[in-house]
């Protein structure tokens, strides 16, 4: 009986725990969202109160920001399609080596057999 009592007072400490630890993390997560929230709302604010010099300076930083996105995109597909390229060529390099062995094999065969005769 005392075991059981023991385990049951282990279980109950656990769960208490796991329900503090839900609570903290759900807290982080409310945290965030609003310092995020905030953020969005400053920025709002900044664009409706900015002079016509300021929006354009704005407009001009996100196209800017948005071209180098761009760019930055097609680098790395110019990378994937560089690295599938190796990638085929060093595979067509192993089947050439290969058949190349296969016919010296097949040479050597002949050889032996040519031999014996």
């Amino acid at each position: 009986e005392e075991k059981e009592e023991k385990e049951g007072k282990q279980e109950e400490k656990q769960a208490k725990q796991e329900k503090e630890e839900g609570h903290r993390s759900t807290e982080v997560e409310a945290k965030a969202a609003d310092a995020t929230e905030q953020e969005n709302k400053e920025e709002m604010n900044k664009e409706a109160t900015a002079t016509p010099a300021q929006q354009q300076q704005q407009q001009q930083q996100q196209q800017q920001q948005g071209q180098e996105d761009e760019e930055d995109e097609v680098l790395v597909e110019d990378d994937d399609e560089d690295e599938e390229d190796k990638n085929r060529e060093g595979t067509q390099e192993i089947a050439k080596k290969e058949e190349q062995h296969v016919q010296e094999q097949n040479a050597e065969e002949e050889e032996e057999e040519q031999k014996q005769q």
